[in-house]
């Protein structure tokens, strides 16, 4: 029915169809009214808004406080759909603290839904709009850009991993993990939504019936494996009873403890006080009547109030902190929202390694929706990200990097960018890869300067962690042709010399990409006649005159490309290049002859200059062209043969 509703029209399904809906997400089976949840965004395609926000987004809300964990973890998955249509001021005031619950709920599984798309849900607040719903060729809701591209992290991703990740049953993993994650990090304390994630096993299993079911068996088990545990431990077993405890003498030395512990408390409070005041440059005359008993000091932006602690034998001044409400830097997307999304970029451990990755995939969107002036939000997340444990995470990042930099602009992008960028040209393949692919839209991004120092580090993608990952290397040639106009021409043949090397390459594929790139780089040089003779000098020699047949081919078919791209002058070819060219056509290997009867037949004839019957090489052509035409070899007397 739901399903039914883009290809019926607004005003049946606000007019047949939605009725019958509502009641469905109102039934008191549970399970229909989460399948019902899941089918929100069909009827928000559709609608119109007047029907939204009176019907529509009540019973959304009220299924988001919905007794069974199912019915709002479907919510958390939803909320997008419903964002999207909603209109701003609802979005603001209804939507988003219904979703910050929904973040701190008491199930897990809802707030790691909510997790997920907390991202997506913040880019809902951009303006113009960044989202919007439509659906696939199968009939499938999907979120698609303003470019048409679809926002799905967890087709990147993998929600099998997701799965496995967070369903492990061990009882002892969550505290194992803890203790490993403030071992790592000198103690520091977890954020509070992390704590929420992975403490409290016992308070989880007491809410398992409400969040998933249980085992009662399993808790048996492992109920009675704890007292195991507790009953044979090796504290157990090694304690040693104190002796008896004399009673009598106890109740005579308690009174003299507690003198001693009074006047201890109110020396360490007082010199405390004073160690502190005496750092701070008070002026006496501005103190309030009193004098220093009610100190009052704004120190770091934190008023501190004096109070007075009454003990039985002393009185002392203790300062406490008096919280204000400060306005939030940005007015875009609830900062409570936002803060709940800059910290999933901090779990460092391998439990929140798809909560980072979500972060990470919607940094853009987030970005874009916050703009510009907010970046320094969002600087430290960006670090945290593209430096985390997972490759996922930095992957990720590393395809995005230039989208951030388009929004940041050249000035933020060469600053901030170029340092993330020159740490991935180290990472895994994986990682690298995803700068390649968009590596001159990157290098286009950054400022001259920044560009000219990437330059001799870019042979960097020459190395491979496996040799047979020829893609690597067909996308880096293909990159490097779009690069070499950002570049001046002295600086491309000295630093983009390793293009011969992906000529040679074993795989034909990386080969052609390089032919392409020599030819651009040929084109690009053109105009310095002393650069561009030296650099094809160079080639020949290696190619032209190799021992290895393969290589020689390669020249042929370098030549052609060359003519084909017009990527130097039809005299300049003859001068530099044809007579290595020719002397190819006495070659052994009728491979490399065929690929020369090709290059004349196709490119070389075809030109004016070579066409002109007082041409002074239209006789060596003519020559060479007879001689092939006659070769013993069939496929080389083919493809000599001039055309009618």
């Amino acid at each position: 029915m739901s399903k039914l509703s883009p290809h019926l029209g607004k005003d049946i399904t606000e007019r047949i169809l939605l009725k019958r809906f509502t009641e469905l997400c109102s039934s008191e089976m549970f399970y229909v009214r989460k399948l019902s949840t899941a089918h929100f965004g069909y009827y928000c395609l559709v609608i119109s808004r007047e029907t939204f926000e009176k019907t529509i987004l009540p019973c959304y809300l009220a299924l988001c406080q919905d007794e069974i964990w199912g019915v709002r973890k479907m919510c958390a998955d939803v909320i997008v759909y419903i964002s999207a249509v909603c209109p701003t001021q609802l979005r603001y005031d209804l939507l988003a603290p219904t979703f910050a619950k929904l973040l701190g709920d008491e199930c897990r599984w809802v707030r790691l839904s909510a997790y997920q798309t907390l991202g997506a849900f913040i880019a809902t607040f951009a303006d113009p709009p960044l989202i919007k719903i439509d659906t696939n060729s199968s009939g499938d809701l999907i979120l698609i850009n303003n470019n048409g591209d679809e926002f799905n992290p967890g087709a990147t991703f993998g929600f099998s991993t997701i799965n496995s990740i967070y369903m492990k049953e061990d009882f002892g993993f969550n505290n194992v993990l803890k203790q490993n994650y403030d071992e790592n990090n000198g103690g520091a304390q977890l954020d509070d939504w992390m704590v929420k994630l992975l403490e409290d096993c016992e308070e989880e299993q007491k809410k398992e019936n409400s969040c998933g079911g249980g085992d009662s068996k399993k808790e048996k088990y492992i109920s009675q494996h704890e007292d195991d545990l507790l009953l044979y431990s090796d504290l157990n077993y090694w304690y040693t009873r104190p002796p008896p405890l004399d009673l009598q003498l106890s109740v005579e030395t308690l009174p003299s403890i507690g003198n001693q512990a009074n006047v201890s408390l109110e020396d360490i409070v007082t010199d405390h006080l004073e160690e502190m005041y005496a750092t701070i440059n008070l002026n006496e005359s501005k103190l309030p009547p009193g004098g220093a008993e009610t100190p009052s000091s704004d120190i770091k932006g934190d008023n501190l109030e004096l109070t007075n602690v009454s003990d039985s034998n002393s009185t002392v001044n203790s300062l406490k902190p008096v919280e204000e409400k400060k306005e939030p830097p940005q007015k875009i997307v609830p900062q409570d929202l936002l803060d709940s999304y800059i910290a999933m970029a901090r779990s460092e451990n391998n439990l929140e390694n798809d909560m980072s990755f979500f972060c990470a995939y919607s940094l853009p969107a987030v970005l874009l929706t916050l703009g510009r002036d907010n970046w320094p939000l969002l600087k430290s997340t960006l670090d945290n990200l593209a430096g985390h444990v997972s490759y996922k995470v930095r992957r990720s990042i590393a395809s995005s990097l230039h989208e951030i930099g388009t929004i940041l602009g050249t000035e933020l992008a060469s600053k901030d960018l170029s340092p993330l960028f020159e740490g991935f040209l180290k990472d895994l393949d994986e990682v690298r890869i995803r700068i390649l692919t968009n590596l001159s839209a990157f290098l286009q991004l950054i400022d001259e300067e920044q560009r000219i120092k990437f330059l001799p580090k870019l042979d960097e993608f020459l190395r491979v962690d496996y040799a047979f990952n020829w893609r690597f290397h067909e996308t880096l040639a293909q990159q490097l042709t779009e690069c070499v106009p950002l570049f001046q021409p002295a600086d491309v043949v000295k630093y983009i010399r390793f293009s011969e090397a992906l000529m040679t390459h074993n795989v034909a594929v990386v080969r052609d990409a390089a032919l392409i790139l020599v030819a651009r780089i040929v084109k690009h040089i053109y105009k310095d006649r002393s650069l561009t003779s030296s650099y094809l000098s160079v080639i020949a020699e290696r190619f032209a005159h190799s021992k290895k047949w393969k290589l020689r081919q390669t020249f042929a078919c370098l030549c052609a490309e060359i003519l084909a791209r017009d990527a130097m002058e039809p005299e300049e070819f003859a001068s530099l290049l044809l007579p290595h060219l020719l002397d190819l056509s006495w070659d052994p290997v009728a491979n490399v002859r065929l690929v020369v009867a090709r290059c004349i037949v196709n490119h070389i004839i075809k030109k004016e200059f070579f066409a002109d019957p007082q041409n002074e090489k239209i006789d060596a052509l003519q020559t060479v062209l007879r001689r092939l035409q006659a070769d013993k070899d069939r496929d080389v007397r083919m493809l000599a043969e001039l055309p009618l």
